[in-house]
């Protein structure tokens, strides 16, 4: 069944579609599903404001948000970031000098106590 349905998916829209569908439902952990919720929540900004250190951070999240998120564990964080790093490294989506930077680029990590009031707030609205 669900080759099935992976293959309608596949035959009706492209791969960016499918993407940008996943982005915007997949669970980053502390209650944010899809990437802006998750960029706001993590970051205190926008998606698309996100540099390659943060946007690196947030792709190593999916796997296993509480085990990777780094409000429970920044050195699991940081240990997965390096892996989403290598791996664009490794696939030739960036270069060892942008891995490097961004691996060693502070995270401005917005406080959680704040995105949860955030994520309250937007429901109530």
């Amino acid at each position: 069944m669900e080759i099935t349905l992976a293959m309608r998916i596949e035959k009706s829209l492209s791969k960016k579609e499918i993407l940008e569908l996943y982005l915007n439902k997949v669970y980053f952990g502390h209650g944010a599903y899809g990437i802006e919720m998750a960029a706001r929540k993590y970051f205190g900004k926008s998606a698309r404001q996100l540099n390659l250190a943060e946007t690196s951070l947030m792709a190593g999240l999916v796997k296993a948000p509480s085990l990777y998120s780094p409000f429970n564990n920044l050195t699991k964080a940081k240990e997965r970031q390096n892996l989403v790093l290598t791996r664009m490294e490794e696939e030739k989506y960036i270069t060892k000098t942008e891995k490097e930077n961004a691996y060693k680029q502070p995270l401005y990590l917005s406080s959680l106590k704040k995105a949860l009031r955030s994520t309250a707030t937007l429901r109530n609205i």
